[in-house]
């Protein structure tokens, strides 16, 4: 969390360009990163454990579709790059429909799951809304500026990566650490 906030203080003091947390900044390029290792471990930990693998390849996809996402300003059309990564998403749902179900319930069986959920909730819901112009307009009336919407938007986007990675990474060390359990045996 402290580094979180030197990132956050450090865009802050150095805006690149003409905007504080824009496309550039470290905040964003770290929502990028974290997007794209999310989308590797939970691909790596579905082909550990394969009990969870028909949940986990959607995981992967999701993420991949997001990382793709957050390119938005330098890919004009970022949408026909996300189209083949939710065909391939609506394959696997299909093609795996009835693994996918125990595999979600022994997902969210697990502890991680709790890290999981709060930062999907934080990201995806409580930042949306959190960054809606109207509710900053509100707050600052007169003195309203994109970039303090921006700052709160941005940075609370990155705490629920911060979240969902640290969820991605303890659900791959437990696979890991089951599959060796079960090879000892």
């Amino acid at each position: 969390m402290v580094g979180l906030n030197l990132v956050f203080r450090y865009d802050a003091v150095h805006p690149v360009g003409s905007a504080k947390f824009g496309e550039a900044s470290y905040t964003e390029m770290l929502q990028e990163i974290f997007l794209f290792m999310m989308s590797v471990i939970f691909l790596l930990a579905g082909l550990k454990g394969r009990e969870y693998r028909a949940f986990t390849n959607l995981l992967a996809c999701f993420f991949f579709a997001s990382f793709i996402r957050e390119f938005n300003n330098y890919l004009e059309h970022w949408f026909y790059f996300v189209i083949p990564v939710l065909a391939l998403a609506g394959y696997l749902f299909i093609r795996d429909f009835k693994k996918f179900w125990p595999a979600l319930e022994k997902f969210f069986s697990l502890n991680v799951s709790s890290y999981f959920l709060i930062g999907f909730i934080t990201t995806f819901i409580f930042s949306r809304l959190f960054g809606k112009t109207d509710f900053w307009q509100l707050i600052m009336e007169g003195s309203y500026t994109r970039y303090a919407k921006n700052a709160g938007e941005e940075c609370i986007e990155l705490l629920g990566y911060t979240f969902l990675l640290i969820s991605a990474s303890e659900f791959y060390m437990a696979v890991t650490r089951k599959r060796i359990a079960n090879q000892n045996f």
